[in-house]
């Protein structure tokens, strides 16, 4: 099971030994900028491999990702930012332009001194956490008046990915090609992931 391929992107794998390094790596890095116990976090990254790992990363700080579409509105991106209160946004050196983040601090994973900082972080003890507490919070589309926040708990995740018509090979092979910020990415994300199987991301733009 460790060696088995987590994640697929293009012609990148990460085996679940990897992923889980990595993203234990990331959450040392997250913890000491003040993540913690269902701290909000905002992930702006593209689908890929590092929103994953940067995903993983914030559940094991302790946190709750917020997931940040970069191609959304500037004032809808402002909206949730201002409205979340993020601790910290994760994302990447060319999107920081991009992102109304303000008072935000904001993390670009591929800075090369945050690299290094990852490299050599310590992976931090992960604690148990409630099944009631908090693991991401998604936004309304907001179509029929002011976008909110909807707060989804590790208990909805957990009851979703562990659904049984989920088993039996059938989901042994998901493909995440939602927004991040789209409702139907849990399923993509964690069904999978949940369920020993293979998370297949379809690259930005596909």
């Amino acid at each position: 099971m460790p060696d088995a391929v987590a994640v697929v992107c293009g012609g990148r794998s990460v085996t679940y030994r990897e992923l889980d390094e990595w993203s234990g790596r990331l959450a040392g890095v997250f913890a000491g900028r003040g993540v913690g116990a269902e701290s909000v976090v905002g992930v702006a990254l593209p689908r890929s491999v590092e929103l994953v790992a940067a995903v993983l990363g914030v559940l094991k700080a302790g946190g709750a990702y917020l997931p940040v579409d970069p191609e959304y509105p500037a004032e809808r991106l402002e909206f949730m930012l201002a409205d979340a209160l993020p601790v910290l946004v994760v994302t990447s050196e060319e999107l920081v332009a991009e992102l109304p983040v303000g008072s935000c601090p904001f993390l670009a994973l591929d800075d090369p001194d945050v690299v290094a900082e990852v490299a050599a972080a310590r992976v931090p003890e992960v604690s148990p956490v409630p099944a009631d507490g908090l693991a991401y919070v998604m936004y309304t589309s907001g179509s029929t008046g002011v976008p909110k926040g909807v707060e989804v708990t590790h208990r909805a995740v957990v009851g979703l990915a562990g659904d049984a018509r989920f088993r039996g090979g059938a989901h042994a092979r998901v493909l995440l090609h939602s927004a991040q910020a789209f409702d139907a990415s849990t399923f993509e994300l964690w069904v999978p992931l949940l369920g020993g199987g293979c998370v297949v991301v379809a690259p930005p733009g596909k």
